[in-house]
């Protein structure tokens, strides 16, 4: 007898202390739904026994207590200039408070500074509109992954770093600067968590995370360490977005 009550006092004081954080921080009993647009590459990424990303995003809590539920879709694209279509056609990624979306792999294929210039023009004419329109929701960019060296040479890989260096330091300070109100995107750099950074294979994507000489998906040991990046990535962008509503 002594003992369920003892039981029934600890689950009372639980039940408490639960009700009094969620008084205080509403958003801890509020899962934020979470949308990820992807290919073949994003798939790997979330898969239970690949990337492991969406368990992991389940299980995920921000510090200010914030949960997710994970929902994605296999509508992405292999060039970053076809973003702008597929925000303005499709409204599905309006019902999510945070819509991740990534080019595959070809996207890192820039080969050449007209087309370099052509996705920059893309974020900073195009996309960053559609981002100022929709402060409710906060956009992630995740970056193409980089391609295997049988799939591209030191230009055209070269050209993928500066063009994703590009997107986390000049166009999200430009659009943070301008859009103080918002912080409503924010750049998790896919690409580099898997390139080499020094030569001979500068750029490319590391040994390690090859699935073969001619296939630039990465492999489960890449998917995981991408995963384990974006995760502690997500649930800081996740509250700094929303306690600035």
């Amino acid at each position: 007898m002594r003992r369920a009550f003892v039981l029934f006092t600890l689950a009372l004081s639980l039940l408490v202390f639960i009700t009094a954080v969620t008084a205080r921080n509403p958003a801890a009993a509020v899962k934020l739904r979470f949308y990820f647009i992807h290919l073949s590459c994003g798939e790997n990424l979330l898969a239970d026994g690949n990337g492991n990303l969406r368990k992991e995003i389940s299980k995920a809590v921000t510090e200010q207590g914030r949960r997710f539920r994970v929902f994605d879709s296999s509508t992405g694209n292999s060039d970053q200039r076809e973003w702008v279509d597929r925000f303005n056609d499709w409204d599905d990624w309006q019902n999510y408070n945070i819509v991740a979306f990534k080019s595959c792999y070809p996207a890192s294929n820039i080969d050449s500074n007209r087309m370099l210039k052509e996705y920059k023009k893309v974020y900073r004419k195009r996309l960053a509109k559609i981002f100022r329109a929709n402060p409710q929701i906060l956009f992630i960019i995740v970056t193409a992954p980089p391609l295997v060296p049988n799939k591209t040479d030191q230009i055209c890989a070269g050209r993928a770093r500066k063009f994703n260096a590009w997107l986390k330091k000049s166009f999200l300070k430009k659009y943070d600067r301008k859009n103080p109100e918002h912080i409503n995107v924010a750049v998790f750099d896919f690409f580099d968590v898997l390139a080499n950074d020094s030569p001979p294979d500068q750029n490319m994507l590391k040994q390690e995370y090859r699935t073969g000489n001619w296939d630039s998906h990465p492999n489960k040991t890449g998917n995981r360490k991408a995963a384990e990046a974006f995760v502690p990535f997500l649930t800081a962008a996740a509250d700094l977005w929303a306690d600035s509503r």
